[in-house]
């Protein structure tokens, strides 16, 4: 009989990842988001500094943030500056339990990717997902094109996405 290996899944899955980076087993010395709420405000542990160190080692090494399932609590922004990938909208939330902007979108790479996840905030916080995408010479955050694939942003107090500044942006349900 088998015995279930989380060393070996956690193997299997950087080799299939390639050039992302597992929020839920990260390289050292990066600490691993839980992604372990339920949703409820006060649930859960809180992953916004996480999330944030995980985005920036990944905006730093050219990588992709991977989410894995799980419900990832913030209570303050995290600044996105790399791609990010979910596996599917319903499965991967980042829970804003805080009363601003769950996500500000700033990266400096021709090609920006947000797919697969979404963003469910409270009566209390403000947008879901702030994109500030642009691209302007002498920017140190230019970037020409953004795509969402299954990306949703849902029971924000102000706006879903509010696009501030974006050059192309093109978005795929």
């Amino acid at each position: 009989m088998s015995r279930f290996n989380p060393s070996f899944t956690k193997q299997i899955d950087d080799i299939t990842i390639g050039s992302y980076i597992h929020a839920k087993y990260p390289p050292a010395p990066l600490v691993a988001a839980k992604g372990d709420s339920d949703g409820t405000p006060g649930n859960g542990t809180d992953d916004t500094i996480t999330l944030q160190a995980l985005t920036d080692y990944c905006f730093a090494n050219k990588r992709t943030l991977f989410l894995d399932d799980g419900i990832y609590r913030i209570t303050a922004n995290v600044n996105i500056r790399s791609s990010v990938q979910g596996t599917s909208p319903n499965n991967c939330v980042i829970f804003n339990d805080g009363t601003g902007d769950a996500i500000t979108l700033f990266t400096n790479t021709y090609y920006s990717t947000f797919k697969n996840f979404s963003v469910k905030g409270t009566a209390l916080s403000r947008d879901g997902i702030v994109n500030c995408i642009a691209a302007f010479e002498g920017s140190d955050w230019d970037c020409s094109y953004a795509l969402f694939e299954n990306v949703y942003s849902y029971n924000n107090g102000r706006h879903g996405i509010n696009h501030i500044q974006s050059w192309v942006t093109k978005y795929w349900m």
